[in-house]
């Protein structure tokens, strides 16, 4: 496994609408630091000493798990990153020291017309001061959203070489600095969406991820949706590499995906898909949602939960 993927909660205050865990201020599920602190006991289990990502909703939100969380990574040799949406940094921009105390960690903002809506850009040059000044590292996540032609990733990138060309010119050789998330354009050939789904995933399975209640889940794109339960490989309390892999390649749906591709999925319940969904600026994980979640109508969800 390449890196452990932690969502500490399901709340926060943006509610973009395409959150794949619909995370909201109404969702109160979470991990505490007790739960924290038990996980890194014998973490050696999942094979990985790369990141940890925490991310949420928000997990500035559940400050004192981040805040164990960091100590105990920094101790057993992982490195950590937060993605975060920088709601926070105007009302606590002290949470970023107080944080460095606890552990060396890389922090990620989300920057799409979605998260700007709640987060204005003064809270994207607070944190980039911030950050600036205490030595952290901060990279970006870009993404396009559906219908909205304005606030795209090539606009945001020029924002931030016209804002902060320091920092740009600081980072630009640095891969892992700005991310975007690739989607399909509005000029998408249905040849090639069906082309996609029939390759075998590339995205999941690489990594472990816990879920807000304390399961593994095999990718970050199955956890939020009303089946999610179908796709749990264990406790993450005591769930290693061994039983995740042995988890994966007996499960009806998820031994598909990762051998060829969703639209195997479908075929090998009999279900059928309604190509008429508008794929403009879905990413190719949404389109798998669609189509697993879609095995929900087929009952898959009562036989295999």
């Amino acid at each position: 496994m390449r890196s452990i993927i932690i969502f500490l909660n399901r709340t926060c205050p943006v509610g973009c609408a395409t959150c794949n865990v619909n995370a909201s201020v109404d969702n109160t599920e979470f991990l505490d630091p007790e739960w924290i602190a038990r996980f890194f006991i014998n973490i050696d289990r999942f094979r990985s000493k790369q990141y940890i990502v925490w991310t949420g909703g928000e997990p500035f939100l559940s400050f004192d798990s981040l805040k164990i969380g960091l100590k105990l990574a920094a101790a057993y040799g992982f490195k950590s990153e937060i993605l975060s949406s920088g709601v926070w940094v105007q009302q606590h921009p002290e949470f970023l020291r107080d944080l460095k105390k606890s552990g060396n960690y890389n922090l990620r903002l989300s920057l799409d017309a979605e998260h700007q809506k709640t987060v204005p850009w003064e809270y994207v040059r607070k944190t980039v001061r911030e950050s600036s000044k205490l030595g952290i590292e901060l990279n970006f996540t870009l993404r396009h959203i559906p219908n909205e032609h304005e606030f795209t990733p090539e606009f945001y990138i020029n924002r931030i070489k016209t804002e902060f060309p320091e920092l740009y010119h600081l980072n630009r050789d640095n891969h892992r600095w700005i991310h975007v998330i690739n989607t399909f354009g509005k000029d998408t050939q249905l040849s090639d969406i069906n082309r996609k789904l029939k390759q075998r995933c590339y995205l999941g399975f690489k990594d472990v991820v816990v879920g807000f209640d304390g399961y593994v889940y095999p990718c970050c794109g199955l956890l939020g949706g009303p089946a999610k339960r179908c796709y749990r490989l264990g406790d993450a309390l005591i769930t290693g590499y061994d039983e995740i892999w042995h988890a994966i390649r007996k499960h009806p749906v998820l031994s598909l995906i990762r051998s060829k591709g969703p639209a195997a999925a479908l075929s090998r319940f009999d279900a059928s898909f309604d190509h008429n969904t508008s794929v403009e600026h879905m990413e190719p994980c949404d389109i798998c949602q669609i189509y697993i979640q879609h095995l929900k109508e087929f009952g898959f969800s009562e036989r295999y939960s």
